[in-house]
């Protein structure tokens, strides 16, 4: 890869916000950090962490999940995921990509 340090870094700090009034219908990836405060209609795939203050109805796959909302619902996939008290998920959450074997963890 011949990407220069400089531009990798200021692509880890870049972070995509759909605001608060804003409706996606349809999916998105995003190849930054995500930040969803208004409500996305399809799944959801970002590279960075994956804030989730508004709606989303659909699938999430992101190396880091944060929940801040009443409701999500679909699947959540992520190394490290934190959901708030009170907050409800319709659908299955999984740590497919953490360290743990969970097989083992339930023995």
């Amino acid at each position: 890869d011949n990407t220069p340090v400089e531009e990798v870094e200021d692509a880890a700090q870049e972070v995509t916000v759909i605001t608060k009034g804003t409706t996606i219908n349809g999916g998105i990836k995003s190849d930054t950090s995500l930040v969803v405060k208004g409500t996305i209609e399809g799944d959801v795939e970002c590279e960075g962490k994956l804030t989730i203050t508004g709606k989303v109805a659909g699938n999430t796959i992101a190396s880091e999940i944060y929940v801040n909302t009443p409701r999500l619902e679909g699947d959540i996939k992520a190394k490290s995921i934190q959901i708030n008290s009170g907050a409800v998920i319709d659908g299955h959450c999984s740590l497919a990509y953490a360290d743990v074997d969970l097989d083992s963890f339930f023995e």
